[in-house]
């Protein structure tokens, strides 16, 4: 996640995480990660739903969780516990400036992420 930080900002972005679970999650999450302060969250996940975010079962047990998972785990990442809905699919989205969605990217499955360089190429110059 520094990395992709460091390549919004150069873009002249600002990265934001919005998880859905409690505050004091969001503020383990924004330690664990060094993200202090950019991280919020939306506990009863307006956002989500604004933003046509997937929620459901169907959508969480499916062959492509599985497969981004193996993914996660061959790439040396691990899942240390769920905050919040486990049913909740996330995304990205790139919100200008002046307050327009440039980008929104709706997860079809866990661990199903944004190309980064679709958000890169979102970012207003």
């Amino acid at each position: 996640m520094r990395g992709v930080r460091n390549d919004i900002e150069r873009r002249g972005g600002k990265l934001w995480i919005v998880g859905h679970g409690a505050p004091h999650f969001a503020q383990a999450f924004a330690e664990e990660t060094g993200l202090q302060d950019n991280v919020l969250t939306d506990p009863d996940r307006g956002l989500y739903r604004a933003l046509g975010m997937k929620h459901g079962l169907g959508r969480s047990i499916r062959p492509s969780a599985a497969k981004n998972l193996v993914r996660a785990l061959l790439g040396g990442h691990r899942q240390t516990g769920i905050r919040g809905d486990p049913w909740q699919q996330g995304g990205a989205a790139v919100i200008s400036t002046d307050g327009n969605l440039t980008y929104v990217y709706v997860s079809k499955a866990p661990g199903d992420h944004a190309p980064i360089d679709e958000v890169l190429h979102a970012i207003p110059a």
